[in-house]
This record gives C-alpha cells, structure tokens and sequence, in this order.
C-alpha cells in the first residue's frame, strides 16, 4: 500500500511529556493507526522549547503524518 499514511494529532505538557495522541485521519488500515499511536505514546517525553510563547505555538499541540516505509 503506496499511499496510506495516518495523520496524528499530539498534545504536549509543557514538561515535552505526552499529554494526548489521537488520530485526525486514518490510514484505513488499523493496524497501521495502533503502531503509529504506540510509537508517539513510547516516546513519552518529547524536547521542547523552554519559550513559553514558543512552546504554546508550536508544540502544544500539533500534526505528525506516519507513513509505512516500504
């Protein structure tokens, strides 16, 4: 399958830890959609910016695309 890709959607504490992960567009295959959320939920801490501003922007909450690699 060439073509699936999921769209995540992930929200961050201002600590880089994970607060949410949903799925904004499914890959239609659901296998696909669980291992792309368990791969954002195993990373648990993310780096982040210490720029309140900066984190509010652009890590709060923000859209990763995972695409199965052939």
């Amino acid at each position: 399958s060439g073509g699936s890709s999921v769209l995540l959607r992930i929200e961050l504490f201002p600590s880089g830890e994970l607060s949410k992960v949903s799925i904004i567009n499914s890959s239609g295959n659901s296998a696909l959609d669980e291992s792309a959320v368990r791969a954002v939920r195993a990373v648990n801490k993310f780096e982040v910016p210490t720029e309140p501003a900066f984190f509010e922007k652009y890590f709060r909450s923000f859209q990763m695309s995972f695409k199965p690699s052939d």
